[in-house]
């Protein structure tokens, strides 16, 4: 017979047998695949027991949204399935786990450049601070072919009470030889103070082959601070600016005029933007009529911006001086953490009667009207400057260069652009004795360049010697260079023209 002894002892060791290959049965079973991957390319992480939700609870995540984030977790009581997404290139490891049945030691994970995709975050500062109600703005910037279609997301596990406000698409575009960045922003805000976790915007690429990558940034932890208690209600938290469309100095009494007031917000909503008409003070000098309101919003590269367009109509009833009222307009300057006032200045206007008011419009009609045909003026003389010059240059012969001084000199003189042709057979340049006695008393009036041309083409055509034909273009292109628009219309193209005011012969 077994001794009782010996059966205790045979009973314990079975018992402890037992116990082993239980707790050998109960342990999880972690699998992870692959381990080789491209930037955007997931990693799964499965784990399967009994019970095995209840114990992967227990774990710490945070050691593994140091380099993966956590885009998924699906499954049930006994099986657990994460889908993972790494953050940047480079070899990775995930964590060590422990909890009840779980007891994985980790693995590596290489994680390589993704050749296609070059993707740039931007997050806020997290150790700026940050006050309820103001918005911030997440920036990524994806550099890929022209063809992949990339979209923005925003991340399915962010919790309340942080709220978000993003368009899918870019909201710009930077073309370039070697692929395209676009820019896309997120604006994150939260109402209640407190610490938050900001999960990154999802940045979602497809090629051509219809292959996905997500890309991810880190987790960002948001100390979210209260606005001072001085603040009223709905008080703008961002940055404000105003702009007024210009109105004419002169205003007609009783007449309709139309004040337009712009306000702009960045990074603020459109309802957190002031009530302007509320704003303005009353006049007894100005009759407000109902205003209208316009609402544009969209993203730059800067963040989001609100736009406001104020048609304020009005009359004015008395005569005289009047003032537009200044707009004074608060909002609270996170930067600063005060409030801050843009002002816009009052501005006086001359109310005149009907009567007097069209007097003015019509005077200043008549003095825009010759300041525009002194313009015209100007800008024919210099034409015709240059095509003289042009003229000279091409000239073949000594006629063809005193031809365009002499058609210069015409078509001044008598408001002409036609061309003018020349008879060469005819006789020419008769200069008159009461004229020839003038240019003798005044000629001190007249500039060298000027007698320089006159006493050439003059021995040329009716003296002896020959004047060469680059020495006459010569002195043409000196004299014309003398000639300011202006000056081409005074009495020195005048005396020019006595001088030469006929066709030589052949």
């Amino acid at each position: 017979m077994v001794s009782s002894t010996k059966l205790k002892v045979i009973m314990g060791a079975f018992l402890g047998v037992c116990l082993v290959l239980m707790s050998t049965l109960a342990e999880a079973v972690v699998k992870v695949y692959p381990r080789t991957v491209q930037l955007g390319e997931p990693v799964t992480l499965v784990l399967t027991g009994e019970k095995i939700e209840q114990d992967f609870e227990q774990i710490d995540k945070s050691p593994i949204r140091q380099h993966f984030e956590i885009y998924e977790v699906e499954g049930n009581a006994d099986r657990v399935r994460l889908t993972l997404y790494p953050l940047r290139v480079g070899d990775w490891t995930l964590p060590k786990m422990q909890a009840g049945q779980i007891d994985f030691a980790g693995v590596t994970i290489q994680v390589k450049e993704n050749s296609a995709v070059e993707v740039k975050w931007q997050h806020p500062d997290s150790s700026l601070p940050i006050f309820a109600q103001q918005r911030y703005v997440w920036q990524g910037v994806v550099k890929t072919e022209p063809e992949f279609a990339v979209t923005l997301e925003a991340h399915p596990h962010q919790k309340p009470p942080i709220e978000t406000f993003f368009t899918a698409q870019p909201v710009a575009i930077d073309r370039g030889l070697f692929g395209e960045e676009r820019h896309f922003l997120m604006a994150f805000w939260s109402e209640q103070a407190g610490s938050f976790a900001l999960r990154s915007p999802v940045i979602r690429v497809k090629n051509n082959s219809q292959k996905t990558w997500l890309f991810f940034d880190n987790t960002q932890t948001v100390k979210v601070k209260s606005l001072p208690n001085y603040l009223p209600l709905n008080m703008p938290v961002g940055q404000l600016a105003v702009q007024s469309d210009p109105l004419p100095w002169f205003l007609e009494a009783s007449e309709l005029n139309l004040w337009s007031l712009r306000v702009t917000g960045d990074n603020i909503l459109a309802d957190r933007l002031p009530n302007v008409p509320q704003k303005l003070q009353n006049s007894p000098a100005l009759e407000w009529l109902s205003p209208t309101q316009k609402q544009y919003q969209a993203w730059s590269k800067l963040g989001w911006k609100t736009t406001q367009i104020w048609e304020m109509p009005f009359r004015a009833q008395h005569l005289g001086w009047v003032t537009l009222p200044p707009l004074r307009l608060t909002y609270f300057d996170v930067t600063t953490q005060q409030l801050q006032d843009v002002v816009l200045p009052a501005t006086l206007k001359w109310v005149l009667p009907s009567g007097a008011f069209v007097f003015f419009k019509t005077l200043i009609g008549f003095l825009g009207l010759g300041l525009g045909l002194l313009l015209w003026l100007w800008v024919k003389a210099w034409f015709l400057k240059w095509q003289t010059y042009r003229m000279i240059e091409a000239a073949t012969d000594n006629q063809q260069v005193w031809l365009a001084i002499r058609q210069l000199i015409i078509k001044i003189q008598n408001d002409s652009f036609g061309q003018i042709k020349p008879q060469f057979n005819e006789l020419a340049l008769s200069i008159e004795a009461g004229f020839n006695l003038w240019f003798n008393q005044n000629k001190t009036n007249v500039s060298h360049e000027t007698l320089d041309v006159i006493e050439a083409f003059n021995r040329h055509f009716y003296g002896a010697e020959a004047l060469p034909l680059h020495e006459s273009q010569r002195l043409a292109q000196s004299w014309l260079s003398q000639q300011s628009a202006t000056q081409m219309l005074l009495n020195e193209l005048r005396t020019m023209r006595y001088f030469l005011k006929a066709t030589p012969k052949a």
